[in-house]
């Protein structure tokens, strides 16, 4: 019998290729039993607002790419400040992002909604690290 870490994480990435890696690599390592992917900020807050709308709890655990046209991984943060906090206050959201610059980085580890932030690819190793 599988045990998973988490019964449900939402992955928001607009690369198709990462979501597919990150989401197999989710599933295999037993990190979630169920991965939902959103190709966009917009999806995916509109997933979270259907869920609210429908009383199912939110995703135990969020990774959130940083860069994506539209809506970034900040600017989603924004918007979900007009989500109940009662509603998502127990998920951890996982940035995920390739910069290397400091000043980016510096702001994600400086927002408190984030758990952490791990420099994509994500990894077994970083996975494990979460756990």
């Amino acid at each position: 019998m599988l045990t998973f870490r988490f019964k449900t994480a939402l992955l928001i990435d607009d690369n198709d290729v990462d979501a597919m890696i990150h989401s197999r690599l989710v599933k295999n390592s037993c990190f979630a039993e169920e991965i939902i992917i959103k190709y966009s900020a917009i999806e995916a807050l509109d997933y979270l607002s259907k869920r609210l709308f429908a009383s199912q709890a939110f995703p135990e655990i969020i990774f959130l790419d940083v860069n994506m046209p539209l809506m970034n991984g900040f600017d989603f943060l924004t918007e979900l400040d007009k989500f109940p906090a009662s509603v998502w206050k127990e998920t951890k959201i996982i940035m995920l992002s390739s910069t290397i610059h400091k000043e980016e980085i510096a702001k994600i580890h400086s927002n408190p909604k984030v758990y952490t932030f791990i420099c994509k690819p994500l990894t077994a190793l970083g996975l494990m690290k979460l756990m």
